[in-house]
C-alpha cells in the first residue's frame, strides 16, 4: 500500500482514543497471552537455575553465560510479542472486530521476534541520535515509533522503517506530543497499580509477619507471598506492555483509518 492510501487526520486525542480502544476491546485475550509467556518463560528460567545449582563439574563461568543469553533472548521475544500484540489489536480496530484467541496468540509469536529486533535497532539509533545533543535521538524515535505497526498491519517487512518515517510527515510535532503524554500516563499508572497491589498483597501477608518480616523462608506462608509479589509484578509488566504496544499502534492507526474503510466499503460493493 502506498502513502498516498493514508488518512493524514491524526490528532493527539485521536491516538489516544485509538489506544484506549485497543486495550479496552483486546485487554483480557492479550493479558492471557502475555501471562501465558511471562509464566512460561520463568519457569524455564527456573528450571535453568535449579539445574545449574544442583549440577556437579559444571563451570560456573558456562552456566552464567547461558543464563545472560537467555535473559536476552527472552527480553528480545517478551518486548516483541508485547509490540506484536499492540500492532495486531490496532489491525483488529482497523478491520472493526475484536481480536480473538487463536488468531492474536499466531499474530504474536509470528511477529514476536522481528518486532523485538526492530524495536531493539530503534532503540539503539535513538540512542546513538541523543550523543548528538538530544535533538536527533528524539527525530529517530518519532520516525520509527510506527515501525511495528507497518510491520503487522500492512506486511511492510523491512520497509516498515520507511513506512513509519514517511506516513507521519507533517504530523511529527503532535507524533511527538501524544508519544511523550502516552508514556508519562504508561509510566504513572504502572506504578500506582504496582503499589496498589503490593499494598494488597502486604494486607494478605500481615497475620504471618513476625518482627516486621516472614518467620521462615520455608514457610508456606512465604511461599505464597513471593508467588503472589511475581504474580504482582507479572500483571503490571503485562498491563504497561500492553498500553505501549497500543501507543505505538495507535497512531497508525490514525493514519490508516481511512484507506480501510475504504477498503471495507468497496468490499461491501461487491457483495451488494
Amino acid at each position: 500500500m502506498d502513502l498516498q492510501s493514508t488518512s493524514r487526520s491524526f490528532t493527539v486525542g485521536g491516538a489516544f482514543a485509538h489506544a484506549f480502544g485497543i486495550i479496552a476491546h483486546n485487554f483480557v485475550v492479550f493479558t492471557v497471552i502475555q501471562m501465558a509467556a511471562w509464566i512460561a518463560l520463568g519457569a524455564v528460567q527456573l528450571l535453568a537455575y535449579l539445574g545449574g545449582a544442583f549440577a556437579e563439574g559444571q563451570p560456573a563461568t558456562a552456566l552464567t553465560v547461558a543464563g545472560v543469553i537467555f535473559a536476552i533472548i527472552a527480553g528480545v521475544f517478551w518486548i516483541g510479542l508485547s509490540q506484536a500484540l499492540g500492532a495486531y489489536g490496532g489491525l483488529c480496530r482497523l478491520e472493526g472486530r475484536k481480536a480473538g484467541l487463536k488468531d492474536a496468540w499466531s499474530a504474536g509469536w509470528r511477529y514476536a521476534f522481528p518486532s523485538g529486533f526492530i524495536v531493539i535497532l530503534t532503540l539503539i539509533a535513538t540512542y546513538i541520535g541523543t550523543l548528538f545533543f538530544i535533538f536527533p535521538g528524539i527525530l529517530v524515535a518519532v520516525f520509527f515509533c510506527m515501525t511495528v505497526p507497518a510491520l503487522v498491519i500492512d506486511k511492510a517487512g523491512f520497509g516498515a522503517f520507511g513506512r513509519s518515517a514517511g506516513i507521519s510527515e507533517n504530523y511529527r510535532f503532535g507524533l511527538f506530543g501524544f508519544l511523550l503524554l502516552s508514556r508519562i500516563a504508561i509510566l504513572a499508572g504502572a506504578f500506582i497499580l504496582y503499589s496498589l497491589l503490593m499494598a494488597l498483597i502486604g494486607v494478605v501477608a500481615a497475620p504471618f509477619k513476625d518482627g516486621g518480616g516472614i518467620a521462615e523462608a520455608a514457610t508456606p506462608a512465604f511461599v505464597a507471598v513471593f508467588l503472589l509479589s511475581g504474580l504482582a509484578a507479572g500483571v503490571v509488566i503485562s498491563t504497561a506492555a500492553l498500553a505501549f504496544g497500543a501507543a505505538a499502534a495507535a497512531p497508525y492507526v490514525s493514519f490508516r483509518q481511512k484507506a480501510f474503510e475504504r477498503s471495507r466499503e468497496k468490499l461491501a460493493e461487491l457483495f451488494a
